[in-house]
């Protein structure tokens, strides 16, 4: 996998609230497979740095996404039919868990979270299928996607959102909206902040 598949995935796990990411990596000495490590060599190889990369950033914040139990995931769409959200069994409904209302251009996968009377959400940008049977080879296809949250009648100043192992703070619109970008291959947390 691409540094960027491989931090996708683990995002979709952690969407799912899971508490901790596994690498397996099997040994083949098949020409097209990559492994983390030259067998004749023993040198690292660029997967490897790949895999420490994402490790590294979700380390970054483990402590935060760890504080939080996982109170499940919904699908959210944005055409009429998902070849992967339409496989989604035992859904939350986001308006019973701190949402009013999700918009985006492109399927999402949410998850919700929560601390102490506090929710936070991870929002995964979930692409589409390149057919309509999973797991037949064809290309996955993901777009940038601007998601708009609306949150419960709060007072949110702001929205702290956790990116790449990054912190950074977006700014609630007065209707309780807030809006992000999150790119193909990405999933974000979001924590609201009170005034």
């Amino acid at each position: 996998p691409t540094y960027e598949e491989l931090r996708w995935q683990m995002a979709v796990a952690m969407t799912y609230g899971v508490s901790n990411l596994d690498h397996y990596i099997y040994t083949s000495h098949a020409e097209d497979y990559s492994t983390m490590l030259d067998y004749d060599t023993q040198t690292v190889t660029d997967l490897y740095y790949d895999v420490l990369k994402a490790d590294n950033e979700i380390k970054a914040w483990d402590e935060i996404y760890m504080a939080y139990t996982w109170l499940g995931t919904a699908g959210v769409k944005a055409g009429a039919s998902s070849t992967m959200l339409d496989k989604l069994e035992n859904e939350i409904d986001l308006t019973q868990n701190g949402l009013s209302a999700v918009s985006t251009n492109v399927d999402l996968l949410v998850g919700a979270f929560e601390y102490d009377g506090t929710k936070a959400y991870m929002v995964t940008n979930a692409g589409s299928a390149g057919s309509q049977t999973v797991g037949d080879g064809k290309n996955y296809i993901t777009a940038d996607a601007t998601v708009t949250l609306t949150l419960d009648d709060a007072d949110y100043k702001c929205v702290a959102v956790i990116d790449n192992g990054e912190i950074s703070y977006v700014a609630v619109n007065a209707d309780n909206t807030v809006t992000l970008n999150v790119e193909a291959y990405e999933g974000v947390f979001v924590i609201p902040v009170l005034n």
